[in-house]
């Protein structure tokens, strides 16, 4: 088997470029497209449940750390890039972005569902990355009867093709039962979902803060995962399964403080696809 591609290595935060005015400006535009009673009453949600992380919807525990963050910059005097205000600044950055694409108001109710939040913001994600590659994109419409994917891309050949998009944070003990299950029924929903004429490409993101090598190893099992349910004749609407799992990691060497980010990426391609996927 292959080994899993690096698809890149940057770094995120550097201790004398952390823009705090950016960060404000990010925390702004995010709170206003919550709008402040959603997130108050998610807050008074959160404090009934003993603010147990599963029961948090993760937008409120982000701006929890903000906040904290923000005490900390005020007593210290120095405003040090964390993980989860990096995380809200890529979201106000995407969101800013992904105004381009057609219909994107579709995405932003699932923003407030707690269990779509993760999906949605991937969704975002992949949006944001197809525009920058100069791809036409839309959020394809539901319709009553009909289950759909979640992007329509156009590139610049003037080819078409589907995105589905789901995503799944891991914890540091993968209970691997469990992701196969998971794993299985995302294959299975998707080539559902898949109605419309055209190649589908489902893209499974899997974060999981432990390190490179780590991540390395779970995409390896991941691939045999996806490659035992990729047969010739099912799911045959999935042309290719991309598969993404990144992760940070801290880095304090001199003016190289701050996070790298990396991410372990794998396309898988099915054996016998019903459509031909679009050339550049």
């Amino acid at each position: 088997m292959e080994e899993p591609k690096v698809i890149y290595e940057r770094l995120v935060a550097k201790a004398d470029d952390f823009n705090v005015e950016k960060v404000i400006a990010a925390i702004k535009l995010i709170e206003n497209l919550f709008s402040s009673a959603y997130l108050d009453e998610e807050s008074q949600k959160a404090k009934r449940g003993g603010l147990k992380i599963e029961n948090i919807h993760r937008i409120i525990y982000l701006l929890g750390c903000y906040n904290s963050w923000v005490e900390e910059t005020v007593k210290t005097g120095v405003a040090k890039a964390t993980l989860e205000v990096l995380e809200l600044l890529k979201l106000a950055e995407d969101l800013v972005i992904v105004k381009r694409a057609r219909n994107y108001e579709k995405i932003l109710p699932r923003l407030r569902i707690k269990e779509e939040f993760d999906s949605a913001v991937f969704e975002v994600e992949m949006a944001v990355a197809y525009l920058n590659d100069d791809c036409n994109v839309s959020f394809v419409k539901e319709r009553v009867a009909d289950k759909m994917p979640d992007l329509e891309i156009k590139t610049p050949a003037g080819s078409r093709f589907y995105s589905e998009c789901k995503a799944r944070i891991l914890k540091p003990i993968i209970d691997w039962v469990s992701l196969e299950r998971y794993v299985t029924k995302q294959l299975r929903d998707s080539s559902e979902q898949f109605t419309l004429e055209g190649p589908g490409v489902l893209c499974l993101k899997f974060p999981y803060n432990q390190g490179l090598h780590a991540s390395s190893s779970i995409m390896k099992k991941l691939e045999i995962i996806v490659k035992s349910k990729l047969k010739s004749n099912e799911k045959r609407k999935i042309n290719k399964v991309d598969l993404l799992v990144p992760t940070y990691q801290q880095i304090e060497n001199g003016e190289k403080e701050g996070f790298s980010y990396h991410a372990a990426r794998s396309i898988i391609k099915h054996p016998n696809p019903l459509y031909v996927f679009p050339s550049r």
